[in-house]
Formats: C-alpha cells, sequence, structure tokens
C-alpha cells in the first residue's frame, strides 16, 4: 500500500510539473535547427540494461541509428526542478513532433534509473505507464543492480549521493546533478542539458539538426569522452564548476541542499576539526 501510494505521488508530481514543461524553458528562442552546429563531446558509453519486460540490452543496442536523448533519473524524486522535469520536457518534445513524423522516426528517449534497487523493471514498468508517452519511442531503463550501474555512471559523470535525515538514516533521497545528454546516430554526445535550459524546443531543435547532418559528417570514432569531472566534490559545491559550453551553465540537484551526513561533508568537517586540533596544540606549545 505504501509503495501504491508512492505511485501515486510521484505520478502527481510529473502531472504537475507538466504545467511548467509547457509553459517552455529558456526564457529566449530556440534557434532554427540547421543553422548552428553542435561540435562532438565525446563517445557515449556503452553499458548493460533492463527493459521494463526485464529483457537484457545494452545501451549501444538502443542507441544505434538514432539520435538519442538520455536521462539520468529515478522514479522517487520528489522536486520538480529534478527528475519530474525531464520527464515532462520529454513528453512536451512528443508534443512537438506530433506533425513530424520524419523527425519521430528518428528520435529515441531513454529514461535510465540510477535506483535499481528500487527502480526494478517491474516498478519502471509502472512509471512508465503514469506517463504520456505521446506516441514516441521512449524507453524507462534500469540496471540489474548497483554494480551494474556504478560504471555507466561514472563514464557519464553523473554523480549520485544517498541522502541522509539529521540522525543519519537514509531518507530515500538521492542527491545529484539534472543532466540529460543529447546522442547522434553515431553514438556520440553532441550536447549535455541542465534544469535551466531544458526546454522542449531546444531539445527538438537540437535534434532536428543532428538529423539533417550527412551521416557521412557524423564519424565512425567518436573517440573518449571528454566531459568534465562530476565528483562527489563538484556535485555537493556546484558552485565551483567552471561554465563548460552552454549546456552546462547551471547544474542543480534533485536535491536543493546538501545531503547532512554526505561524505563530502563529513570529510570536510573531520578536516576542519583535525586542523583547529592542531592549531590549538602549536598555540598551547608556543605558550
Amino acid at each position: 500500500m505504501a509503495r501504491a501510494g508512492a505511485w501515486l505521488s510521484a505520478a502527481a508530481l510529473v502531472l504537475a510539473t507538466f504545467a511548467r514543461a509547457l509553459a517552455g524553458g529558456p526564457d529566449f528562442a530556440a534557434p532554427e535547427p540547421g543553422s548552428y552546429a553542435l561540435p562532438p563531446l565525446g563517445a557515449a558509453a556503452d553499458g548493460a540494461v533492463l527493459l521494463p519486460d526485464g529483457t537484457a540490452t545494452t545501451l549501444h543496442a538502443l542507441f544505434a541509428g538514432k539520435a538519442v536523448l538520455l536521462a539520468f533519473v529515478y522514479s522517487a524524486c520528489s522536486d520538480a526542478e529534478g527528475c519530474p522535469l525531464a520527464t515532462a520536457a520529454f513528453h512536451r518534445v512528443g508534443r512537438l513532433l506530433r506533425d513530424d513524423p520524419d523527425t519521430r522516426a528518428g528520435l529515441r528517449l531513454l529514461s535510465l534509473s540510477f535506483d535499481p534497487a528500487r527502480d526494478t523493471p517491474e516498478a519502471m514498468a509502472r512509471f512508465a505507464g503514469s506517463v504520456d508517452r505521446e506516441g514516441l519511442d521512449w524507453q524507462f531503463l534500469t540496471t540489474a543492480s548497483p554494480e551494474a550501474l556504478r560504471p555507466i555512471l561514472a563514464a557519464y559523470g553523473q554523480a549520485i549521493v544517498p541522502e541522509r535525515d539529521p540522525e543519519g538514516r537514509p531518507s530515500g533521497g538521492i542527491a545529484h546533478l539534472l543532466r540529460v545528454f543529447l546522442i547522434d546516430p553515431s553514438g556520440r554526445i553532441r550536447n549535455v542539458y541542465s534544469a535551466s535550459l531544458l526546454g522542449a524546443e531546444f531539445l527538438v531543435s537540437d535534434v532536428r539538426t543532428l538529423l539533417r547532418e550527412p551521416r557521412a559528417s557524423q564519424g565512425s570514432d567518436p573517440g573518449p569522452i571528454a566531459l568534465p569531472a562530476a565528483g562527489r566534490d563538484a556535485m555537493v559545491r556546484p558552485r565551483r564548476l567552471r561554465r563548460w559550453r552552454s549546456g552546462f551553465a547551471d547544474w542543480p540537484r534533485c536535491s536543493s541542499r546538501e545531503p547532512p551526513s554526505s561524505p563530502a561533508r563529513g570529510k570536510r568537517r573531520a578536516a576542519t576539526s583535525s586542523a583547529r586540533r592542531r592549531s590549538s596544540i602549536r598555540n598551547s606549545t608556543r605558550s
């Protein structure tokens, strides 16, 4: 019963976030498709994933020959500026492409959970059923275990930290950076979006730009990924990150506060306390 209530709450949050997404994203217009270039940022990594029916597959198998929008999410996210915003933006992409069958045919949307303990294939099937996919090729994925997920997160620089309450107990939330990746039909990352730039109009314009490129220009050897590091310290202190291309101007987490007992916070507190003790000892020795 509790799990069913959680799903109803998550579905209500997604529906509420649709209203925000329908109002658009940034306050400036998306550029005309094909009027700009999207330089490759590196190769999109592979990884073993599960479809909602439990079928095992890989990210590269799902990428093959498609322009792909890949969002890292978890179904229990309760921040309207986080995972539900990505889901709502994907929904609006479908609405914008209702009269564009060619772009729809060349696009695939992937929502990959980083919470495999709760987001089982069955849970992702329920999540998919709560979303109006507007007839898009939109897959809801998970992994078989945290061990299978870990290399995928590392390859895409998707840092996550389980949140804890003031007593140090797991709260069920996961602090993370909201990131959506645009991947071309040759398997190269071409853009990365944060919440502030996750307007559906921008997504559609970028997808159309990719699909208008000659396939030969997309190359066959995308090379290694060249994304900036997004480790624990970068996640809990995002203001230190420098602006890196337009997609990284603002990297909010799905939690507006640093987890009270996050590893990074604990290390900083321990280091500060140790430094103060050493300073106190030196001063007392001198006196």
